[in-house]
């Protein structure tokens, strides 16, 4: 813990967190690997303040999939990630089993799900554990009535997916309740309903139900949308870090 009376020390870069001042080496495969390209790309957007990119990276280098496996660099990652945008908190309150409440509160209420349910779980008095999560996408914490829905957000949801082949189109009204307003609990069913009609409205509910904690939205984009290279290696990692471990 730093003395209140010592100066701030900014974080050093990321290239200085790996093992040689260098990111680790790929095992057994060719220097010219897409995955070690994407690695240093994370590693310079990480550096340039993008807190995602720190948080993949923290996740490559945990998992060890492409390099050595570095724990502590990836904790190190995970809590600058949780820190500068909220992305790492989830993996962060994992691996610091006692900080886990105060990051998993910290990864709410920068809009992530998962952690709002990790808080509730770990608090069941935090109060807005629930209201946040519901906004994020949690719809188990959704208890409020929602206009429009005739119930939680949850109901919305609920209908979209009982209308979908009988009533389309009141589906997508349902659906779409869900799927705005910083809400993305329905983006998913949204978009599936979308995909007949207007395949790029589709594509636009697919990345946000991706973006709100959605791996499977993630592989849907891949498998359905001709991701650029750069895109599909971005994707590929999200929909890997955001499967349960």
């Amino acid at each position: 813990r730093r003395d209140e009376g010592s100066p701030r020390v900014d974080p050093p870069p990321i290239s200085s967190l790996t093992v040689g001042g260098r990111l680790p080496e790929l095992r057994r495969l060719d220097p010219m690997d897409p995955r070690l390209e994407t690695a240093r790309r994370w590693a310079g957007e990480c550096d340039g303040g993008n807190a995602r990119s720190c948080w993949l990276l923290g996740r490559a280098w945990e998992q060890g999939e492409a390099m050595d496996a570095d724990e502590g660099s990836a904790r190190r990652l995970y809590r600058r990630a949780c820190r500068e945008g909220g992305q790492g908190c989830a993996d962060a309150a994992r691996l610091h089993p006692d900080q886990a409440k105060a990051y998993a509160e910290q990864g709410c209420r920068a809009g992530f799900g998962r952690d709002c349910a990790r808080w509730a779980e770990l608090d069941p008095e935090a109060a807005d554990a629930k209201r946040l999560g519901c906004a994020a996408g949690w719809l188990e914490g959704c208890e409020e009535e929602v206009e429009g829905c005739g119930g939680p957000l949850g109901r919305c949801v609920e209908q979209a997916r009982a209308l979908a082949e009988s009533r389309p189109e009141e589906a997508r009204r349902f659906a779409r309740v869900a799927c705005s307003d910083a809400r993305t609990a329905g983006c998913a069913v949204y978009a599936e309903l979308l995909e007949s009609q207007d395949r790029e409205a589709a594509k636009v509910a697919w990345r946000w139900a991706c973006e709100g904690g959605d791996a499977a939205a993630c592989e849907v984009l891949l498998e359905r949308f001709d991701p650029t290279p750069g895109e599909r290696a971005r994707l590929e990692a999200l929909a890997s870090a955001l499967r349960p471990r």
